[in-house]
């Protein structure tokens, strides 16, 4: 798991048929997971297991703040923010110039939650699954 806490740098976008939802003034941690499961081919006479590679998959978990004004995950944002939307997510740790790593790709939404204190800024808490391959993974381009 490569995990990115921080940064002055870092730009994060989610895109769906309505246009673009910047993320970045917002954020507080971005979590960008990758796996992949080991299959068993263990047979006949063999004393440990044997595995193959099998299916991989990514996501992404936003933290940050709501921010009801107008801007940035204010109330129009988190509207295209919930659960079972699709679009894509994308972001840049060192910013978006060339050379530097990006990673993203087809996401669904599958969880949108707040956190909601008596006297302090709502938090917000965002999971997307990716569906396929992810179109960035340290490349270096968008």
């Amino acid at each position: 798991m490569a995990e990115f806490i921080g940064g002055t740098a870092l730009k994060a976008y989610f895109v769906d048929g309505a246009g673009t939802v910047d993320l970045t003034s917002k954020f507080t941690k971005i979590s960008w997971k990758t796996s992949a499961r080991a299959e068993d081919r263990t047979a006949g006479n063999d004393l440990w297991e044997r595995k193959l590679p099998g299916l991989a998959k990514f996501s992404v978990t936003f933290k940050g703040f709501f921010d009801d004004a107008a801007g940035a995950l204010g109330t129009a944002d988190m509207a295209r923010l919930t659960p079972r939307t699709t679009g894509l997510f994308f972001f840049g740790p060192q910013g978006t110039a060339t050379g530097k790593p990006k990673f993203g790709g087809s996401v669904i939404v599958t969880t949108s939650d707040q956190e909601i204190d008596y006297s302090k800024p709502v938090e917000l808490n965002i999971e997307f699954e990716g569906d396929g391959k992810p179109y960035w993974n340290y490349g270096s381009a968008f």
